[in-house]
């Protein structure tokens, strides 16, 4: 369930979408990068500051999560979420920097 908050255009997480995804992602206690997808997930992980526009393709320590802390040697790199990909007016610039933002996923991994 998602809501908007009075007079915003902008897509607010409700807390049931939040809670989900915290909780999947604190259950991955032993990964060493963590993939975003997407602006709700972003704003789950990362608080309600997150801009996937702004803070994509960019490898950024793991925040704390849920119960867990933050961790300087587990990694989070946040990206579109395909679904903007295939809705783009320009799908092939979308979907390179998409493969932009998994080569710098790929790397930290190597």
């Amino acid at each position: 369930m998602s809501r908007k908050e009075p007079g915003a255009e902008a897509y607010v997480p409700a807390d049931a979408d939040l809670d989900g995804l915290t909780t999947a992602a604190a259950g991955c206690q032993g990964c060493s990068l963590y993939k975003s997808l997407g602006a709700v997930a972003g704003k789950a992980l990362l608080g309600p500051s997150f801009r996937v526009t702004k803070q994509r393709g960019v490898l950024m320590p793991r925040p704390a999560i849920g119960d867990l802390p933050g961790r300087d040697d587990r990694f989070l790199v946040a990206t579109l979420h395909p679904s903007a990909i295939i809705r783009a007016d320009d799908r092939e610039a979308m979907y390179a920097g998409f493969l932009d933002d998994l080569k710098v996923a790929a790397q930290a991994l190597a």
